[in-house]
């Protein structure tokens, strides 16, 4: 991939999944650290994967998310969450699970290492409602949250509690902060250069997205794609046919090269994915 083109620099702060290039740096514990954020130049954008919490599947996980041990190759998760700097402004995408009061490699921690406190982030904004997908929330209060129309519905009705470690309760603080509506099913064009896209992908859950960085070719997938699967559509809010639609018009016509990055587990492509998911097969 032609990072270049963009001056994109990724700092893993932890292992999630390989993209490819990521430029080494320092993780948060102990034996390196975190590089300190530049001052951007124009066209300058970076990333920065942040490290956001981790999901061990004992048994009793299995039995919250309603899983039989067979359904799941792998009983561990990475959750990341992402910072992107850009000569416009500063997104969170996704905000991880909820951090335990004495854990010390917070969200907060990194973002400070980075040169950031949460109130001067520009935007935040969740692939979906999930509490392991917006577990800190309410931290970015003070942030502009840029939101579908059906999602920000979906979480302030109910049926999120329980769901994915969710409670309302976890972002509670949004409901009055300054809120960008992302209406039906469009797009959102976040810094208006076409870098950083806001997909709608409903199906896991009702206004569901993604994120694509376009001209690097990477699709943060959130919970609609993964390695040789899809989203769950079985849990309040969810709905197959309209997964898989919004898979068939937003997802699988990107090109075979881009990459994706799900919410869990291993990155992988789309071309892979359209030859050897068993899911996609109707797409």
């Amino acid at each position: 991939m032609a990072f270049g083109r963009t001056a994109w620099t990724f700092l893993a702060l932890v292992a999630v999944a390989a993209v490819g290039a990521f430029a080494t740096a320092p993780a948060a514990n102990g034996e390196m650290e975190p590089a300190p954020a530049r001052s951007q130049e124009a066209g300058d954008t970076r990333l920065y994967v942040l490290d956001c919490g981790y999901i061990f599947m004992v048994d009793e996980i299995l039995e919250i998310l309603s899983l039989a041990p067979d359904e799941v190759p792998s009983r561990d998760m990475a959750v990341p969450c992402y910072l992107i700097e850009h000569p416009q402004g500063t997104l969170v995408w996704d905000t991880g699970l909820p951090f335990a009061p004495e854990a010390e490699n917070t969200l907060e921690s990194q973002l400070a290492e980075l040169g950031y406190a949460f109130g001067d982030i520009t935007y935040v904004a969740m692939s979906h409602m999930h509490g392991d997908h917006a577990g800190n929330a309410n931290a970015f209060k003070d942030s502009i949250w840029l939101a579908r129309e059906a999602e920000r519905e979906y979480a302030f009705s109910g049926e999120t509690e329980g769901v994915g470690w969710g409670t309302p309760e976890i972002y509670s603080e949004l409901e009055h902060s300054e809120t960008i509506v992302i209406e039906g099913d469009d797009d959102h064009d976040v810094f208006g250069d076409g870098q950083v896209v806001i997909v709608s992908t409903p199906g896991h859950t009702p206004g569901h997205c993604c994120f694509h960085l376009s001209e690097e070719a990477i699709l943060f997938s959130g919970d609609q794609l993964f390695a040789g699967s899809i989203g769950r559509t079985d849990l309040p809010g969810g709905d197959y046919e309209t997964l898989m639609t919004s898979m068939k018009e937003k997802v699988v016509p990107l090109d075979d090269g881009v990459t994706v990055m799900p919410g869990h587990g291993p990155s992988t492509t789309i071309g892979r994915e359209r030859r050897s998911n068993p899911f996609l097969g109707g797409c």
